[in-house]
């Protein structure tokens, strides 16, 4: 019954309470006792029931990714018209770093096809905890100080309270989306490709990718980079989900903003 009790936690809320009243209470109880044995086996006992769920159910790609993807793109490419036109005193290579989140945080929806279309409900699902929620928020601190660290010599970063409101605003726009795209890549799709979760191995290779990918300029940047990225894959690895380390990287990315203003 454990791969139905997962399967069951994987509907939306309103379709289980559709589905309910034509369960007895005997089978919503071992519904719910097979998704909590699901929760305390091993990672690869765990690999193992996803793969038997995910061949019962024969679950297709949505096109939402690449929708929003293609609106993120559009809307992207008319902030950049706009403040072409608002800000042309700008320099180019201030307006192109200014744009790349943005970009990045555009094209992070297509990374979710990096992933097998069962596994998406099972790394966004919020599962609350007391210890989840106490990792989250003191590595939070770690990373916004690691980034506090990183600012004094990341040159637009230092320089956002120098920003205008228009230029703020598509800055924290794109700190704040752009995370999805690396912490699928980086706490996800790097570290299963050797092996099941948690994967410290895969961990420790997308750490050093990911301090790699930021083009540190000095062995202190790419320290403290490394050290943004352990935090990050703290949370990862404790919640067993994607969503508190991303929900972790915008707090801290918008966070740094504000506190530069």
């Amino acid at each position: 019954m454990q791969w139905a009790g997962l399967l069951w936690h994987l509907l939306e809320p309103g379709v289980r309470r559709k589905v309910a009243p034509y369960l007895t209470n005997s089978e919503l109880q071992e519904l719910n006792r097979g998704y909590r044995s699901y929760r305390r086996l091993s990672a690869h006992e765990k690999a193992d029931i996803e793969t038997a769920v995910a061949a019962r159910t024969h679950l297709k790609r949505s096109s939402w990714p690449m929708i929003c993807s293609m609106v993120g793109m559009i809307l992207t490419g008319f902030l950049f018209i706009a403040h072409l036109i608002t800000q042309p005193d700008i320099a180019d290579t201030t307006r192109l770093a200014l744009f790349q989140a943005p970009i990045l945080g555009s094209l992070a929806p297509l990374t979710l096809y990096l992933l097998p279309p069962y596994r998406l409900r099972i790394l966004f699902q919020p599962r609350a905890s007391l210890e989840t929620i106490i990792v989250m928020f003191f590595c939070t601190l770690g990373l916004i100080w690691t980034l506090v660290y990183i600012g004094f010599e990341d040159v637009l970063p230092a320089q956002s309270s120098r920003l205008d409101r228009f230029s703020f605003a598509i800055l924290f726009l794109g700190a704040i989306s752009a995370p999805l795209l690396e912490e699928i890549v980086f706490r996800e799709f790097i570290p299963t490709l050797l092996g099941p979760a948690p994967h410290y191995a895969g961990h420790l290779l997308a750490i050093i990718l990911f301090a790699i990918a930021h083009l540190p300029s000095t062995y202190t940047m790419f320290g403290l980079y490394l050290l943004a990225a352990g935090f990050l894959a703290v949370i990862r690895i404790q919640s067993e989900t994607l969503f508190y380390c991303l929900l972790s990287h915008a707090i801290a990315n918008g966070g740094i903003l504000l506190l530069d203003l």
